[in-house]
This record gives structure tokens, C-alpha cells and sequence, in this order.
């Protein structure tokens, strides 16, 4: 305080608190990098083994941390003890995110890590844009953190949506296979021999040694001139049981 008032005596009021300014920027933007440290070293750790324990609490205390930081940004320890959380959180939270998608692109990860980096970078990009965007429209100081809070809800609310969409392709679809028709197959009585009719081709030799037969008793009997009926029985009773003569 003695030096800010010497301060603001020799070069005016504006001199002292663009002195409080250069000196907290390098300040909070030491502690944003430890923090970024910090998170970086527990995503490392966890991203592997408990990546959802990681984003999801990650990500709903990222939300509850901008919006806190919105309602005490008039303090100054509150300040500097936010920029050390939220740059903790958001690294945690971002490098799980692009070890999640190494793991998902396993076919190409070059590609999917290139995307991730891209993400974010394009993410660091956009939204101090559009911070800076709120107060030049006239929000207030206050409304950058109000932007961040937007963005990680609208974050939180598409993964949500990715996380329902996967766990609907994932489940297997139920299919109404029709039942295999069972023949029904007469069963023998206890006792009985069951017989099996021959082959085709079985029956195609019996029968063609059943006509040549018939055709040789016809031969035989125009020839000597005897009865068909006649010259059958006789040779069914001479030929042997079982055998055609």
C-alpha cells in the first residue's frame, strides 16, 4: 500500500493499479502453470486405470469451479486460489480426453492424436475469442467466466449424449431366430424289429434281377411249351429257401 500511494503520487492513480496488474498477471499465470503441472501429473496417473473418475467428477467441478469463480472474482485470494483449481481440472480433464481418444483410434493414432492436440488447441483458441468478444459487447469483466462455464456444460451434456449413443450401438440386437422343425419319427413297440428299406440303388439291382428273372421263366416256358404258373412253382420249390432260382 505505501508503494502504490508513492506510486500513484509520482506517475497518478492509473500508475498504481497498472503496477498491481503487471505484477498479478505473471503471478496467476504461475499459478495457472502449476496448476496445469498438477493436472497434467494426476491425469497421467489416473487416465489409464479411472478415466471416468477423472472426467466426469473432473468435468462437473470444472463447471461448479467457473461459476464460483464468476461469484468471488471481487477477491483477490479467492482469485488466485481459482486459477490454481481450474488449471488443475482443466488439464486433468484434457489430457484424459486425448488419452481416451489415443485408446479409441488405436487403427490410426497419429490421426486421432493430431485431432485431440487440434481440439484443443482450436478450444484455447475460441474461447478467450469469445470472452473477449462478451466484454467488448459491453457483459461485463465477469462474462468470460461466465463463457467458460457454457462451454464446459455444453461439453459435459455432448458426452453425455456420445456416452448414451455408443451404449445403443454396443447392445446386441435380439433376433427372433424361428425354432428348427422337429421330424416326428415313428417309434417301434418295445421288442419289435425295426426294418429298414434298402437303398435306391438296392432296389434298382432287385428289381432288375426281378425282371430278368421273370423274363427268363417267360423264355423258358414258350420254348418247352409248359405252363408259366407251372414252371414257377416248380422252381420255387426246388430252389433253395432265400434265393431265386
Amino acid at each position: 500500500m505505501p508503494a502504490g500511494a508513492l506510486l500513484g503520487q509520482a506517475l497518478g492513480w492509473r500508475a498504481a493499479f497498472w503496477a498491481v496488474a503487471l505484477i498479478s498477471l505473471p503471478a496467476m499465470l504461475a499459478l495457472f502453470g502449476l496448476g496445469s503441472f498438477a493436472g497434467v501429473t494426476i491425469g497421467g496417473r489416473l487416465s489409464d486405470t479411472r478415466p471416468m473418475r477423472v472426467l466426469i467428477p473432473g468435468g462437473i467441478a470444472l463447471l461448479a469451479g467457473w461459476v464460483l469463480f464468476t461469484a468471488t472474482a471481487h477477491s483477490p485470494i479467492a482469485t488466485f486460489l481459482l486459477v490454481f483449481v481450474q488449471g488443475t481440472l482443466s488439464f486433468a480433464v484434457g489430457s484424459t480426453l486425448i488419452a481416451q481418444v489415443l485408446y479409441a483410434a488405436t487403427q490410426a493414432p497419429s490421426l486421432g492424436g493430431s485431432f485431440a492436440t487440434a481440439a484443443l488447441n482450436v478450444g484455447a483458441a475460441v474461447g478467450p475469442a469469445i470472452g473477449g468478444a462478451t466484454i467488448a459487447a459491453g457483459l461485463g469483466y465477469r462474462s468470460p467466466l461466465w463463457v467458460s462455464a457454457l462451454l464446459v456444460a455444453a461439453a459435459l451434456v455432448t458426452a453425455g449424449l456420445a456416452q448414451v449413443i455408443q451404449r445403443l450401438r454396443s447392445t446386441p440386437r435380439e433376433e427372433t431366430l424361428p425354432k428348427p422343425s422337429r421330424s416326428k419319427t415313428m417309434r417301434s413297440p418295445p421288442g419289435s424289429t425295426r426294418t429298414r428299406s434298402p437303398p435306391p440303388s438296392q432296389m434298382h439291382d432287385q428289381t432288375s434281377d426281378d425282371g430278368k428273372r421273370a423274363y427268363t421263366v417267360r423264355q423258358i416256358a414258350d420254348k418247352i411249351g409248359v405252363k408259366r404258373t407251372t414252371l414257377n412253382g416248380y422252381l420255387r420249390v426246388t430252389s433253395p429257401k432265400g434265393t431265386h432260382g
